[in-house]
């Protein structure tokens, strides 16, 4: 279903007014879609590095972005990553671990994942976000609720998602 007028409106709205406190950090906002420069932040960080955001585990497409928040200094304070998927039913790929891994769950998984399925079937175009992570010295400022808020309503203006997931 296309958006109205109205609604990505709202959404521009959404949009400007989460830019808008970012800003007011003196912080900004650049996206990205080399996902090997988003792994080597979080490697460089110790932080958790989500095989779905990592080209070396899966394969990332053209719908796949990430958010690089950058200080006055241009240094890296903090990123946030999505990826879109087209699919009937996407338990498939958490059942079959393609989620994760281009090939998903091998015969020698180390990872057995049970799924419990919801009562509505999750399809069409559905949005995955991950790799949050912000820098110490930066957390206690918002960012990890403004980042999701932010991915969500660019997903739902530019790629019009029926669902969230993360």
């Amino acid at each position: 279903m296309q958006l109205s007028d109205e609604d990505f409106g709202l959404l521009q709205l959404s949009i400007d007014a989460i830019m808008a406190k970012i800003a007011d950090l003196h912080l900004s906002v650049v996206i990205e879609s080399n996902f090997e420069d988003l792994q080597q932040f979080l490697a460089a960080n110790d932080a958790d590095r989500n095989p779905t955001f990592n080209p070396v585990f899966s394969d990332i497409e053209q719908d796949a972005f990430w958010f690089r928040v950058i200080d006055e200094r241009r240094t890296i304070v903090a990123c946030h990553a999505d990826r879109i998927f087209r699919l009937d039913d996407f338990g498939d790929l958490l059942e079959t671990g393609q989620l994760w891994y281009r090939d998903g769950f091998g015969p020698h998984s180390p990872v057995e994942v049970r799924v419990e399925r919801p009562h509505t079937l999750v399809g069409g175009t559905v949005s995955h976000s991950g790799s949050l992570y912000v820098q110490p010295h930066s957390r206690g400022r918002g960012l990890s609720l403004y980042l999701p808020y932010l991915s969500r309503s660019v997903l739902l203006r530019n790629f019009n998602t029926s669902y969230h997931t993360g």
